[in-house]
C-alpha cells in the first residue's frame, strides 16, 4: 500500500510539472455507485504518459481502499513503451496461437502491441518494448509489476515474413497462485516456469485480375518449458476476394505447450477449422449474404475414456444496409458423450439514431421437444439503453455535455446507481 501511494504521488507531481510545458493533457474524474461499493477513479493522460487511481469504499465495512497500477504507462510515438504491455498481432499469435487470429501477412510497425487507453489495475504483462521499422525488442520485468513474468524477446520481419523468439521465466508469486492438478497432461502443461516461445511464418498476395485478389499465410509456433516439455502449433489461412464473392478459410493444428498469461491449465482446441463465404451484389452494395462454419476439436482424454469434446458451429445470415438477420447453429459434443444443440436467431436494425437487437435461442435436447429460453433484447438510443436478458431488465439513461475545456458525462440506471465523469482537456 505504501509503495502504491508513493508511486501515485510521484506520478501526480510529475503531471503537475509537465502540464504547463505540454499541451493536450487530460484529466478524467469518474464516480460510480456499484451494488456493493462506491468507486472514484482518477486518470491522468499526457502526450506520452498515463496513470490512474481508484478509491473504493465497501458498503459492508465502509473502509476506503486505494487501488492503482504498479507503474505508469508510457508510449512515445509507438516506439518506446514502458509499464503495462498488451500483446497483439504476431506477439499474441506467439503466446496463444489457438486464441488469436492467424490472418497475418507479415511484420508491421507497432502492430504487435495494443495502444493502452485505460491502464489496468492488475496488468498481466509489464516491462519495456522498443519498436523499429522491422524489429520489436521486448523485455518483461518484475520492476514494473510484481506479478509479471520476466524475460527477453524479439520479433522481426518484413511485409511478407515474420519470426520471433521469447525467453521467459514465471515468478514465484504466479506459480504459487496457479491451480495444481493431481493428474497432469504433459502436452498441455498450463503455467510453466522456464519457457521458450518461438514463431515464424510467411504470407503472400496476388492480384490475378482487376476484380480477383488472393492472399494467404502460414505459421509455426513453439511453446516449451525447458524442464518438462511442450508442443508445436501450425496454421494457415487463405482469403479470396472477388467482385461478387468472398471466401476465407483457416486451420490450426496443435494447441500444445505452456501458457504465459494464465495461472491455470486452460483447455484449448487441438484442431480448429473455419471458413466463410460472402456473396455480394455489385449493383447494390447494401445487400449481402454470408455463410460461416467453425469446428473446434479437443484432445482425447489421457487417462482412459473415449469422450472427446467437439464444438461445431455454422451460421447463415443476410443484411441490407443497417438491417440484418442471422441464424447461428451450435452443436457441442461435450465430455462423457454428452450432446447439446441450439440455434440462436439474431435480428438487428438501426433507424432514427437507435439500434435494436433481438436474440432468440432455440434449444434442442436429445429425446425431448425443442424449447425457447433466455431471450435477449437490446435497444440503444442516444441518451438511453434498454436490455432484457435472463428474465431481468436493465435500463440506463445517460447524458453528455461539452463545455469550454471539459466534457461532462452522467448516467443512472433502474437501480438508482449513478455514474458521473468529468474530463478536462489541456490542463
Amino acid at each position: 500500500m505504501k509503495r502504491k501511494i508513493l508511486i501515485a504521488c510521484i506520478v501526480i507531481l510529475a503531471f503537475g510539472l509537465i502540464s504547463p510545458a505540454f499541451a493536450g493533457n487530460e484529466l478524467t474524474l469518474t464516480y460510480s455507485q456499484l451494488k456493493t461499493a462506491r468507486l472514484l477513479r482518477v486518470q491522468l493522460d499526457a502526450p506520452f504518459v498515463s496513470y490512474c487511481l481508484q478509491i473504493r469504499q465497501s458498503d459492508d465495512t465502509g473502509l476506503f481502499t486505494l487501488e492503482a497500477p504498479p507503474f505508469f504507462v508510457a508510449n512515445i510515438n509507438d516506439r518506446i513503451r514502458i509499464g503495462e504491455i498488451q500483446d497483439s498481432g504476431i506477439f499474441s499469435l506467439m503466446l496463444s496461437p489457438m486464441g488469436s487470429d492467424s490472418d497475418l501477412m507479415g511484420f508491421g510497425f507497432g502492430e504487435n502491441f495494443r495502444r493502452i487507453v485505460k491502464p489496468s489495475i492488475k496488468p498481466v504483462l509489464s516491462g519495456m518494448a522498443l519498436s523499429f521499422a522491422n524489429l520489436d525488442l521486448i523485455a518483461l520485468s518484475l520492476v514494473f509489476n510484481p506479478d509479471s513474468p520476466y524475460g527477453f524477446g524479439a520479433i522481426g520481419g518484413t511485409s511478407h515474413f515474420f519470426a520471433g523468439l521469447l525467453l521467459a521465466t514465471q515468478n514465484d508469486r504466479t506459480i504459487a497462485q496457479s491451480t495444481h492438478h493431481y493428474q497432469v497432461n504433459w502436452r498441455q502443461l498450463g503455467v510453466g516456469r522456464h519457457m521458450v516461445f518461438s514463431i515464424f511464418g510467411a504470407g503472400a498476395d496476388a492480384q490475378l485480375a482487376d476484380s480477383l485478389c488472393i492472399s494467404g499465410s502460414i505459421f509455426m509456433q513453439n511453446a516449451w518449458d525447458i524442464l518438462l516439455g511442450g508442443g508445436t502449433t501450425v496454421g494457415w489461412n487463405i482469403d479470396v476476394d472477388y467482385t461478387t464473392l468472398g471466401f476465407r478459410s483457416s486451420r490450426k493444428l496443435g494447441g500444445f505447450g505452456v501458457k504465459l498469461k494464465q495461472k491455470s491449465a486452460l483447455e484449448t482446441p487441438v484442431d480448429s477449422f473455419f471458413f466463410s463465404i460472402l456473396a455480394k451484389n455489385p449493383a447494390n452494395s447494401k445487400l449481402a449474404m454470408e455463410l460461416e462454419y467453425n469446428s473446434d476439436t479437443y484432445e482425447i482424454p489421457v487417462y482412459g475414456g473415449e469422450s472427446q469434446r467437439r464444438v461445431l458451429s455454422y451460421s447463415i445470415g443476410a443484411s441490407y444496409g443497417d438491417y440484418s438477420i442471422k441464424a447461428v447453429n451450435t452443436t457441442n459434443f461435450d465430455k462423457d458423450r454428452g450432446k447439446v444443440s441450439r440455434t440462436v436467431y439474431q435480428i438487428s436494425a438501426s433507424a432514427f439514431q437507435s439500434r435494436i437487437t433481438l436474440e432468440v435461442p432455440l434449444y434442442r435436447p436429445i429425446g425431448q421437444q425443442c424449447y425457447v429460453a433466455d431471450m435477449k433484447f437490446t435497444m440503444r438510443t442516444r441518451h438511453a439503453s434498454l436490455k432484457m436478458d435472463g428474465g431481468k431488465t436493465y435500463l440506463e439513461f445517460n447524458w453528455e455535455y461539452d463545455l469550454d475545456d471539459c466534457t461532462v458525462k452522467f448516467s443512472i440506471d433502474q437501480g438508482r446507481f449513478v455514474s458521473a465523469s468529468l474530463k478536462f482537456v489541456g490542463i
